[in-house]
């Protein structure tokens, strides 16, 4: 089974911790829709 990149992990979380994905891109110094664009399967 492969992971997906930590960046995804570390994307999720701030969108998790911060509860917002335009909170998340300025943390992160990403777009909105780069946040948005990354898929994240929780198993």
């Amino acid at each position: 089974m492969a992971f997906p990149p930590l960046h995804n992990f570390k994307v999720f979380e701030s969108v998790a911790r911060l509860g917002s994905l335009a909170a998340a891109a300025v943390e992160l110094h990403v777009t909105i829709g780069a946040v948005a664009s990354l898929k994240v399967v929780i198993v």
